[in-house]
């Protein structure tokens, strides 16, 4: 029974799981709060938090753990499931009983189940003007696949990509007492040296003021070189798609997610250079850029939409594209051209650009000794980083494969092949095999943290 101030005489009582719960540590953005109710005070009181970031940091804490305890409660029978009541009249007809049967069947589904239908309708229908049925179905499957790394990738972007202050030692001038004696001064207030020496202000001081939150490096390269050679069957290039989008897609999140979370519509958001090159016979560009684009040297995301497409495409083009033979050494020639401009140099060596390189293969190339000589030239730049992602499999023939509608009985099988080693000589200890999407996160936490030791030795 409530007082006569309307507050309470007794502590709700709070189920014992969620005590629990609300009583333990919670770890979020790699800061450990004591409990629950710390974690929402110290947010709530954050004077460089908006409202908004504050509400999206609170949902996504708590949303999942209300579902699971949604689903224990359905799974124990604390909460029933409604008494079916007995028909009355005449039976169903066909559609009704299908109506009916979705209708149960989703009732029946966990919230998460159906929050996860939701999102994937909504992201259908935003593709649909742009690509088919067939594609949507495998973004959908490659977005499923790779949920988990692709948050752990935009935690490693966050490390990767640090916001700092920037601080500047400047002198003021003025001061009757200080470390540095300014003649000029002296000279001008001489008259007063025998009348008023304590009041002579002849000194300055060194003071340190704090500029605004700026992202280091300002800009970043990402360059994503792949293999579309024939030798590239589906299951290499589903794992080729996977990876790209990974990397991709988890840098242009992080990239949006800074640029919302800034409270000072002037804060310098990290620009983004995203290029993703094909290789075979030839070099092909997969993500296409505006003219602007390429003059300036780095994407205009603004529009997520409108780049979130563009990244689609290519990672659509990535499973249907075949150029051929492997020649690694046109494609990573494109990133040296690129990383050789004159106006990118000069980013580098001022520590305003890093460049990351990651070329995806099966491992063979007929270029062996000229890539391992373009890798080489690349990774002299002091701000770039570079290394080769080799996805295992059979070593089939470089010709290219014949659509199945064009099949007859008598086609022969690609040859099979041997390795050559191909892999090793071009990337060395810089290259790693991936075995599963699931090793993506080791092998960019070794890619990163090379990285941030080489940046850490410019310093």
């Amino acid at each position: 029974h409530p007082k006569g101030n309307g507050i309470p005489d007794a502590r709700a009582v709070v189920d014992s799981d969620v005590q629990v719960f609300l009583e333990q540590p919670v770890t979020y953005l790699g800061k450990r709060h004591s409990d629950f109710f710390t974690f929402v005070r110290e947010a709530f009181f954050d004077p460089d938090l908006s409202l908004s970031v504050f509400l999206a940091r609170l949902e996504r804490l708590v949303i999942p753990i209300f579902e699971r305890f949604l689903r224990q409660d359905i799974a124990s029978g604390v909460i029933k499931q409604p008494q079916k009541k007995s028909e009355v009249g005449g039976g169903l007809s066909p559609g009704d009983k299908e109506s009916l049967a979705k209708a149960v069947k989703k009732s029946r589904q966990s919230g998460s189940d159906r929050a996860k239908q939701n999102a994937e309708k909504r992201f259908a229908d935003s593709k649909s003007d742009e690509f088919s049925k067939q594609e949507i179905k495998t973004m959908l499957e490659i977005k499923e696949k790779t949920d988990t790394v692709y948050w752990q990738l935009m935690d490693l972007w966050g490390v990767f990509l640090q916001t700092v202050r920037d601080t500047e030692v400047v002198l003021e001038s003025g001061h009757r007492s200080g470390q540095n004696l300014e003649v000029s001064e002296f000279v001008r207030q001489l008259p007063n040296f025998l009348v008023n020496p304590d009041q002579l202000r002849i000194f300055s001081r060194r003071l340190i003021e704090q500029a605004k939150e700026s992202t280091r490096p300002k800009q970043i390269e990402l360059f994503l070189v792949v293999d579309l050679s024939g030798s590239m069957d589906a299951q290499k290039r589903r794992a080729t798609q996977e990876a790209v989008y990974c990397l991709a897609k988890s840098l242009l999140q992080y990239q949006q997610n800074s640029r919302l979370q800034a409270d000072d519509p002037t804060t310098e958001i990290i620009r983004l250079n995203l290029r993703v090159l094909g290789f075979g016979d030839r070099s092909e560009d997969l993500l296409l850029r505006s003219p602007n684009e390429e003059n300036q040297g780095f994407l205009e995301t603004e529009d997520q939409a409108e780049i979130d497409n563009r990244l689609w495409h290519s990672i659509m083009d990535i499973g249907k594209k075949s150029l051929g033979g492997t020649r690694d050494s046109e494609s990573l020639q494109e990133v040296l051209r690129d990383l050789d401009r004159p106006d990118k140099q000069d980013q580098m060596a001022a520590k305003d650009s890093v460049a990351v390189v990651i070329e995806v293969t099966d491992g063979e190339t007929t270029t062996a000794s000229e890539s391992a000589a373009i890798v080489k030239s690349i990774r002299s730049n002091p701000g770039a980083h570079a290394c080769g992602i080799r996805i295992p499999g059979l070593l089939s023939s470089d010709t290219p494969r014949v659509p199945r509608s064009q099949e007859v009985d008598t086609a022969a099988e690609p040859e099979i092949l041997s390795e050559s080693g191909a892999f090793g000589i071009v990337w060395g200890e810089h290259g790693q095999q991936l075995t599963s999407i699931e090793k993506l996160k080791e092998v960019m936490i070794s890619v990163l943290f090379a990285a941030l030791l080489k940046q850490a030795s410019r310093e």
